[in-house]
C-alpha cells in the first residue's frame, strides 16, 4: 500500500533483535525469488555504535536483502552512531526521507508553509506478531 520505514537496532554478533527474528528469517529464506518485492518501497535507518564489531549489521543487512529481493529504496540507508551524534545522523537521514516521500520538500525546513500547501500525510504503524505471508510481502494485506 504505502511506503515501509525500518528503523533497526544490532544484537549481539550482528544478529536480529528479539522483535526483529522473525521477519529476518523469513527474509533470509534462500527460497524468496529475486523481484518478489517489487512492489514494495522501503527506507532504512540503523541505530548503532562503531565501538562495536558489528556496527550497524542489521541496518546494512535489510538495506541490501530487500534490495536483492527486487524492494525500492526511497532514501539512502542511514546509519545513526551512538558513539558520535546519533541524533545529528537521524535528522539528517530523515530530511532525505522526507524528501523523497513528500515530492522535494524537506517539511522540517519549512513546516508551516508546506502544511499550508499540502494536506498532512496519513501513517499507519503496524507491528507484526509473525513473518509477513507471502500476500504482504507482494503487496498484499495479511
Amino acid at each position: 500500500e504505502g511506503p515501509c520505514v525500518f528503523l533497526l537496532a544490532t544484537h549481539g554478533e550482528g544478529d536480529p533483535t528479539d522483535n526483529t527474528v522473525a521477519f529476518h528469517r523469513w527474509a533470509s529464506d534462500a527460497s524468496r525469488e529475486p523481484g518478489c518485492l517489487a512492489a514494495l518501497q522501503y527506507a532504512a535507518f540503523g541505530l548503532g555504535n562503531t565501538q562495536y564489531e558489528h556496527y550497524n549489521s542489521m541496518g546494512k543487512w535489510v538495506d541490501a536483502r530487500l534490495s536483492a529481493l527486487g524492494a525500492r529504496r526511497l532514501a539512502p540507508l542511514g546509519l545513526g552512531d551512538d558513539d558520535g551524534d546519533i541524533d545529528a545522523d537521524f535528522e539528517s537521514w530523515r530530511a532525505s526521507l522526507w524528501v523523497a516521500l513528500c515530492g522535494g520538500s524537506d517539511q522540517a525546513d519549512g513546516q508551516e508553509e508546506a502544511e499550508e500547501e499540502a494536506p498532512a500525510p496519513s501513517y499507519v504503524a503496524v507491528v507484526a506478531a509473525a513473518a509477513p505471508s507471502a500476500a504482504a510481502a507482494a503487496g498484499g494485506v495479511s
